[in-house]
């Protein structure tokens, strides 16, 4: 009944088996051999209890132990290991939406500018932006409310902040929505790459200091080490030079630590300057390029198969389909990782579609069950069989039929239509 340490593998403890096992013959030892251990029985009653209590208890020994494991803490115990590499946990972060400003070349959008969404939601720009010769500009604008809050395209063009030569704002596209607090994968992810955060000229430190601004949401940075201008992953990046993406962040402190991390004579490549001042070498100006990356739309291509059983309505179901919805009926447990968008359900008038994955589980489960319940005493069979007995191909009623039955039916659908 002992968790045991195996300096291989850790912390193991025993199965519930062994352990009801275990318990019994301590009954055996104070009572002796002859008392009845009935499941049904009093006895039988506290053993089983007795037995649940301490595989409870190694459970809870066993949780605790992998929280001194970067893989799989959690909570507060994430945390404190994320101290150890100077890392805190991200608090909410803004939707983040770029817009179209138009209006008089010249004219200058001041930092903390207000704009309004169509459903009354505010959103401000982090620095001064300058209306070129085109008479437009692409500004970035933070919405005042932390958190996953969605922008549709063109909802967001009411000017609260009166500037004159500005006359409209519009969004283009959706805007990049923000996160709730950092979820477990999310820092340990960025606590892996934030090893080389405190080291200097190299592409993991950069990436390490950039990601953990407070107010960054995601980055990417690419280098080229040779002499001659290349092409990586779309971008062209001259000799010696990086490639710095941000979402978010401010241009002040995107530019500190590009001051504080690049290596002399190292180029960068980008379309928007940041500027920092170098208060410790006699106010010395560095002005570095990075990029402000655009949402660009996904599209999804999808082949059928037609056949005598394809639906009229299939292309409009397909389409239904794809939208990535939160369902009203999803669980709890399911509903944290679709607000943070780490995963997508398709939605029917059937519910989400989990239904066939529970009946491909219930199969192996019952078979589980069979393998396992040779291993218990004979009472204990016989309460399993109870189990059993109602999946049995012999028994002509639910829950077997109709489990059986959508099964077979979901093969043969899925092999006529791909």
């Amino acid at each position: 009944m002992n968790i045991n340490f195996d300096p291989q593998f850790g912390l193991q403890a025993p199965d519930t088996a062994d352990i009801l096992e275990a318990v019994q013959e301590e009954f055996k030892k104070c009572f002796g051999n002859d008392i009845n251990l009935a499941p049904s029985s009093p006895q039988g009653q506290l053993i089983t209890s007795l037995a649940a209590m301490i595989a409870l208890k190694n459970t809870e020994i066993l949780k605790v132990a992998n929280q001194f494991n970067p893989l799989t803490a959690q909570g507060v115990f994430q945390d404190a290991l994320g101290k150890i590499y100077f890392l805190e946990r991200k608090v909410a972060q803004p939707t983040i939406v770029h817009c179209t400003c138009k209006g008089l070349a010249g004219t200058v959008i001041p930092a903390r500018a207000l704009v309004q969404s169509a459903d009354g939601i505010r959103f401000y720009t982090a620095n001064e932006s300058v209306i070129d010769e085109s008479q437009s500009i692409s500004v970035e604008f933070i919405c005042e409310k932390e958190g996953a809050v969605e922008v549709a395209p063109h909802t967001v063009n009411k000017i609260i902040t009166v500037v004159s030569g500005w006359d409209t704002v519009d969004n283009e596209n959706a805007g990049i929505l923000g996160n709730v607090n950092e979820t477990q994968a999310e820092f340990e992810r960025r606590r892996y790459k934030s090893v080389a955060k405190n080291a200097h000229g190299t592409v993991a430190s950069l990436y390490g200091a950039l990601a953990d601004l407070e107010s960054v949401i995601d980055v990417v940075v690419l280098e080229n080490t040779g002499n001659e201008t290349i092409s990586k992953a779309g971008v062209e990046i001259g000799g010696h030079s990086v490639y710095i993406s941000v979402v978010g962040g401010t241009p002040e402190e995107i530019a500190s630590v590009l001051y504080h991390k690049i290596d002399c004579g190292c180029g960068t490549t980008g379309d928007v300057p940041v500027t920092h001042i170098a208060t410790d070498f006699h106010n010395a100006t560095y002005v570095y390029n990075i990029n402000r990356p655009q949402e660009l739309p996904i599209y999804i291509n999808v082949k059928i198969k037609q056949t005598d059983k394809t639906q009229a309505t299939v292309i409009d179901d397909i389409k239904n389909g794809l939208k990535p919805i939160i369902p009203s009926n999803i669980p709890n447990e399911l509903k944290e990782f679709c607000e943070t968008n780490q995963i997508y359900l398709a939605s029917s008038s059937n519910g989400y579609m989990t239904r066939d994955l529970f009946l491909i589980w219930t199969f192996h489960f019952i078979n589980f069950i069979q393998t396992y319940r040779s291993r218990f005493s004979e009472d204990y069979q016989k309460q399993f069989k109870l189990v059993i007995d109602s999946f049995s191909d012999e028994n002509l009623v639910p829950p077997y039929v109709y489990l059986k039955s959508h099964f077979e039916s979901m093969i043969q659908t899925f092999s006529e239509t791909t």
